[in-house]
């Protein structure tokens, strides 16, 4: 068996081989993403192929901090194989080799004097392995203190920035964070949510891609509404057919079109229609010559806040989050106590 370079436990039982490490790239824009917003697997993900990273590690930490790890050294699978001696070997892939130290250091208990704070993408990386492995309580403390020197430039839009701080946030339990980027993401998205291949939840993306959807389709539904408004109703013909006409114009101008409006971001369609202008009319009152301008028809539903999203609901996703979490929790302390109990 070849030696490891490193060696957390020098007294370990086993071999953690790290396989094609910083293979774990997260892009933003790929074209492949922009049609699907997923990353497909063993492809966005993967990078050409470096040697292999081999640590000396403890399976006590191991199995103690990680149900992840539990399961590859207590099962017959290939992540873990035993040999004629009494150290096993297990197999890793892929990750970010920094970030996958920083893990492994905090589970073994190790100060990380060493590494320096870690930038976003970074802590989203180590999220990613924390995810992966199920071992927050062995790093939380530590990502908190990242996460409130990191958060003092949160973004302001959607983009990467955001979407990373939406997967730290959901792994770390910060849900105040987690509802502005998620919000951001509603505004912004274009269609699916772009991941860049970080395991958010389903129910949380279909509730933030649904929300979106129902904004959108509220905004052209308004307007569709007050062009019928405009037909049936108004002061008179000239001055209608004034505010009606630079209305339907400018609609397919910036093409609002049922089969068009869903590839569009709701910021997008909000700044549109906050540029909507019509000719002045010619109303003889001067009452008249107000309401019938258009930006003067579309300010109430803005003030009503129609155009905006309202509710997100995410009180369910986060309430069956916190659950889990316990319910692992819990497990991990009875099998704590397991562990410890003196043999019979």
């Amino acid at each position: 068996m070849e030696t490891p370079k490193l060696k957390l436990d020098p007294d370990g039982d086993v071999v953690l081989i790290l396989e094609n490490p910083n293979a774990q790239l997260l892009q933003w824009g790929d074209k492949d993403l922009e049609k699907t917003g997923r990353a497909v697997e063993g492809e966005a993900m993967r990078a050409p192929a470096v040697e292999e990273l081999r640590m000396l590690v403890s399976s006590r930490h191991l199995c103690l901090a990680s149900s992840t790890f539990k399961t590859m050294l207590g099962g017959p699978w290939r992540e873990s194989t035993g040999s004629n001696t009494r150290i096993r070997e297990v197999w890793a892939s892929d990750w970010d080799a920094e970030a996958f130290l920083i893990v492994l250091s905090l589970i073994h208990g190790q100060h990380l004097s060493d590494y320096s704070v870690p930038n976003l993408e970074e802590l989203a990386k180590i999220a990613v392995i924390v995810d992966y492995y199920d071992c927050h309580d062995a790093v939380e403390l530590l990502a908190e203190v990242w996460i409130r020197d990191l958060q003092k430039e949160l973004p302001s839009s959607y983009g990467k920035q955001c979407v990373l701080w939406m997967f730290i946030s959901w792994v770390f339990l910060r849900v105040d964070i987690l509802e502005n980027m998620a919000r951001l993401a509603v505004e912004g998205c274009k269609g699916p949510v772009q991941t860049m291949g970080l395991p958010l939840p389903d129910s949380l993306l279909q509730v933030i891609e649904a929300k979106s959807a129902e904004v959108k389709t509220r905004i052209l539904k308004i307007l569709e509404n007050l062009k019928e408004s405009l037909i049936t109703k108004g002061c008179n013909m000239q001055c209608t057919d004034l505010t009606l006409g630079a209305l339907t114009r400018q609609m397919h101008t910036a093409q609002l079109l049922p089969s068009r409006v869903q590839g569009m971001s709701v910021v997008y369609l909000q700044n549109v229609v906050s540029k909507f202008t019509s000719t002045p009319s010619n109303c003889r009152r001067a009452q008249y010559s107000v309401k019938c301008d258009l930006q003067a028809k579309i300010r109430p539903f803005q003030k009503k806040g129609q155009l905006q999203l309202e509710n997100l609901q995410l009180e369910e996703i986060w309430s069956n989050r916190l659950r889990s979490r316990e319910e692992k929790r819990f497990n991990a302390m009875e099998m704590m106590i397991d562990w410890w109990k003196p043999e019979a």
